[in-house]
């Protein structure tokens, strides 16, 4: 799923100049160009932030289409305590780290040169999902991210599908003043960046919501993704309509949970399940009746759980 991100930076400037006579003051034009090169690595620190939040959303893609639940929400804060992102870690899955976004900033200087002259924030890419027919697909500035046949790209991997770029996340670069957007082998063009954009607009995340259950991610967009946090995983044993009848429950678990009991060899034990996360164990007493001990396992592919209970004089201690 995940991919190492490269950032590629790359600005041509081409100075042509036609017969310079020796009074020419070329200050305006050098303040000029060092104010390019403060842009471009303000610039690079913040593809790098926005590309490592495309790759955390497709971890989010990866665990919503899978269906994997949240295991933790941990804030993370710089050196002087601001919040700077959140660490989120899933049932299935490796952990994702989302970066806050911030605002874009005008430019420090117009774009005609004049000092104290804000510019006009230039556009940057809006990097999003959208689902189709129940499937997430990339999308930028809203539309689908589509390869050169028209198909669009899958926001996670698909199982069924032999392209391994499918699930990739795309890559936002600066090439030649242009933004570009890569997904494995194919890259396209976007559009110009403002001569003026000093900072980018993060083009991912407007805001997480963990306060409550599910989690929810609000894209740049306006999509928004909701997961559901993880419950501990706990079998809950009650007494039945019988002697030797049980009633199991699993909380914290998906649907389709299996529940086997381990007998001591002399009694035997059914178990029956009723609605996925709920059912009966209904117990046999050997022929010449003997205490005994049982453990119960329980678990449903990702978590697991065990309990055990005892047959004391005919009755169940729990």
């Amino acid at each position: 799923m995940r991919k190492r991100i490269s950032i590629i930076l790359s600005v041509g400037i081409a100075l042509l100049a036609g017969g310079c006579k020796s009074a020419y003051d070329d200050s305006a034009l050098t303040g000029r160009l060092a104010t390019l090169e403060e842009r471009i690595q303000a610039l690079s620190g913040e593809l790098e932030r926005m590309n490592e939040n495309v790759a955390a959303l497709g971890g989010i893609t990866a665990a919503y289409m899978s269906g994997s639940t949240i295991t933790a929400v941990e804030k993370i804060y710089d050196e002087e305590g601001n919040l700077t992102g959140y660490k989120i870690s899933f049932t299935q899955g490796e952990p994702v780290i989302i970066h806050n976004g911030r605002d874009g900033r005008d430019g420090h200087i117009g774009i005609d040169g004049v000092p104290g002259r804000d510019g006009t924030p230039g556009h940057s890419p809006v990097v999003g999902v959208k689902m189709v027919d129940g499937v997430l697909y990339w999308t930028v500035d809203g539309e689908l991210l589509l390869d050169e046949q028209g198909n669009p790209y899958l926001a996670s991997p698909d199982p069924s599908s032999a392209l391994a770029k499918d699930g990739e996340s795309p890559v936002i670069s600066v090439v030649d003043g242009y933004w570009v957007v890569t997904v494995g082998d194919m890259s396209r063009t976007l559009g110009p960046v403002s001569d003026s954009e000093v900072l980018i607009v993060d083009g991912v995340f407007a805001s997480v919501d963990a306060s409550g259950d599910p989690v929810v991610f609000t894209l740049s967009g306006g999509e928004t993704l909701e997961i559901a946090k993880a419950v501990p995983f706990a079998i809950d044993l009650r007494k039945g309509n019988g002697d030797y009848v049980l009633d199991w429950t699993v909380e914290g678990g998906r649907s389709a949970v299996s529940v086997d009991v381990i007998t001591d060899g002399y009694w035997t034990a059914s178990v029956s399940n009723r609605t996925g996360n709920a059912g009966t164990i209904t117990l046999s007493a050997p022929a010449a009746y003997r205490d005994a001990t049982f453990l119960v396992l329980a678990g449903d592919g990702v978590s697991s759980g065990s309990r055990s209970f005892s047959i004391i004089s005919g009755t169940i201690v729990l």
